[in-house]
C-alpha cells in the first residue's frame, strides 16, 4: 500500500459469539454495561491471558481492567469480546468507558494509543470508531463516542487496549447505549440515477450540513478558514514540530459507485507546504477503493508547495465489485497548510 495514511487499526484477536441480554431496545437503553467488580463481568473477554492484562483496584476498593505495554516489549495488547449482531443492526450507539492512564507516550498516529473501540463489519465497509488521540497521564475519565451500525452488518466487537505505544491504562464501567435510529453517517448522492456526466456527490463547506458525515474532524490539525465572500473551506495544518500526518474523510455509498470511472475533483489552495519523500505524500486529495482484487489509492500526485485557490481532479474506475469508497482530505508525510472546498464526484463512464 503506496499511503501511509490509515484510517483504521485493530489487532487481530479471534473472538467467539457472545450473546448480551436485551430488554426493549430504544432510545437511552443500556444493552451491554460492564463493571469488572461484579461477578461473572469478566465472561466473553477474549484476551485476558495476554502477560500485558491483569487487574488493579481503583480507590474504592473496585476492581479494574488494567493493560500495561513496557517500553522494550511488544506495543499492542487487547481484550475483545463480541456482541450478537442480531440486536444491533440499524441502531446509533453510544460506547462510554471509564479510563485512566500512567505514562502512555503520544503515539505516532492519533488512532493509537488508550484504545476504547467498537469494530463494526459490514459489507459495505468496515468502522473502527473510537475517540482518538488518547494518552499521556490521568486520572479516572470518561471516554465515549458514538457508533451507528449498519442494517447489514456481519460482526460487532468491543475493543480495549493500548496500541502501538507503551504505557499503562486502567478501563472500568463499559456501556453501549442505544441513543436512537442511526443517522445516515455515509453521504447521500445527490441524484439517484447514475449516468455519464452525473454530480453523484457535491460538499461546498459553507453550506449547512456540508461536514455531516466527515471523520476525523476532532483533530486539532483539522478546522475552518473563512473565505471571500462569507464561504468556509476546510483547512489542515501541519506543523513543522507536530505529527505530519491529519485527514478528514467520509465513506461513500458504495452501492452507487460499483462499477462507474468517477471523476474526482477539489478545489484547493496550498501555503509552505514543503516537498515529500515520495510523489503520493503531501496535499491529498484521494479516493481508497477496496475490493477482492486489491485496493486503490487514487490522486494526484506531487501536490506540495505554496499556491492560490486551484482545481485538482482525477479518475477512479471503481470495480463492480468493490466493499468499501473512502474519500479522503489530508496532509502526509509533510508540514504546511491546506485549504479544500467546492469538492465534487461526477461520474465520467463506465470502466
Amino acid at each position: 500500500m503506496r499511503s501511509s495514511i490509515k484510517f483504521a487499526v485493530a489487532t487481530a484477536l479471534a473472538v467467539a459469539t457472545v450473546s448480551c441480554t436485551f430488554a426493549s431496545v430504544k432510545s437511552g437503553d443500556v444493552i451491554y454495561r460492564c463493571a469488572f467488580s461484579e461477578p461473572g463481568a469478566d465472561a466473553g473477554w477474549q484476551g485476558l491471558d495476554n502477560p500485558a492484562v491483569s487487574w488493579s483496584t481503583t480507590p474504592a476498593g473496585q476492581k479494574a481492567l488494567h493493560i500495561a505495554n513496557p517500553v522494550d516489549g511488544a506495543h499492542n495488547a487487547a481484550v475483545t469480546r463480541s456482541f450478537d449482531v442480531t440486536k444491533l443492526r440499524g441502531l446509533h450507539l453510544i460506547v462510554s468507558a471509564r479510563v485512566k492512564a500512567k505514562d502512555v507516550v503520544k503515539p505516532e498516529h492519533s488512532y493509537n494509543g488508550i484504545k476504547v473501540m467498537l469494530v463494526v463489519k459490514s459489507p459495505s465497509g468496515d468502522r473502527y470508531n473510537q475517540l482518538p488521540d488518547v494518552y499521556g497521564t490521568f486520572d479516572w475519565k470518561d471516554i465515549q463516542f458514538n457508533s451507528e451500525v449498519p442494517a447489514d452488518t456481519t460482526s460487532v466487537d468491543l475493543m480495549l487496549g493500548i496500541e502501538n505505544t507503551s504505557g499503562a491504562a486502567d478501563f472500568d464501567d463499559i456501556k453501549v447505549t442505544v441513543s436512537g435510529a442511526p443517522p445516515d453517517a455515509v453521504a447521500k448522492p445527490i441524484s439517484a440515477p447514475v449516468k455519464a456526466g452525473d454530480p453523484i456527490y457535491h460538499w461546498t463547506f459553507s453550506d449547512p450540513g456540508a461536514d455531516a458525515g466527515w471523520q476525523g474532524m476532532d483533530n486539532p490539525a483539522i478546522g475552518w478558514k473563512a473565505t471571500p465572500p462569507s464561504m468556509k473551506a476546510l483547512r489542515i495544518v501541519n506543523a513543522v514540530g507536530g505529527a505530519l500526518n491529519a485527514a478528514a474523510y467520509i465513506p461513500l455509498d458504495v452501492a452507487k459507485v460499483r462499477g462507474h470511472r468517477l471523476v474526482v475533483s477539489a478545489n484547493v489552495k496550498a501555503t509552505d507546504v514543503v516537498k515529500p519523500p515520495q510523489p503520493w505524500n503531501g496535499v491529498k486529495v484521494m479516493l481508497v477503493v477496496k475490493s477482492p482484487k486489491g485496493d486503490q489509492y487514487d490522486q494526484l500526485p506531487d501536490v506540495h508547495g505554496t499556491f492560490d485557490w486551484r482545481d485538482i481532479r482525477f479518475n477512479s474506475d471503481v470495480p463492480a465489485n468493490a466493499t468499501s469508497v473512502t474519500l479522503v482530505l489530508a496532509i502526509e508525510n509533510t508540514s504546511g497548510t491546506a485549504d479544500f472546498d467546492n469538492v465534487k464526484i461526477t461520474a465520467a463512464d463506465t470502466p
